[in-house]
């Protein structure tokens, strides 16, 4: 019984340290694929953003319409008239009455009853 065991630890065993390991070389392959496949994508989009800019400054000079407006500065007019003009403000505070203010002073003696 106790070699069975042995045997099917020894399988389970080696079974997953061969899942595990991977061939470097397989890794070392699709690294380079992947690097060739960036740089390639790379000169694409720099070709494309290239002729993007040639085309916008051939546009720029082709259409009046497009100089005239990328200087043009938006706006508005309103006629002047007179109308009332209704502010509001809201405000919290604490009102005192008038001549009614008596001071004692803490601690000491006195009062002043008037200014």
């Amino acid at each position: 019984m106790k070699s069975y065991k042995l045997i099917y630890s020894f399988l389970i065993a080696s079974f997953l340290l061969g899942s595990c390991g991977h061939s470097s070389k397989d890794k070392n392959a699709t690294l380079n694929e992947k690097k060739v496949a960036l740089e390639k994508l790379i000169k694409q989009k720099n070709s494309i953003d290239e002729s993007i800019r040639n085309l916008k400054k051939e546009i720029a000079l082709l259409d009046s319409n497009e100089a005239n407006n990328m200087n043009a500065k938006l706006v508005s007019i309103s006629s002047v008239a007179i109308q009332p003009f209704n502010h509001y403000i809201d405000l919290r505070g604490r009102i005192d009455a008038e001549n009614i203010s008596y001071i004692t002073p803490r601690g000491m003696g006195g009062q002043v009853k008037s200014l």
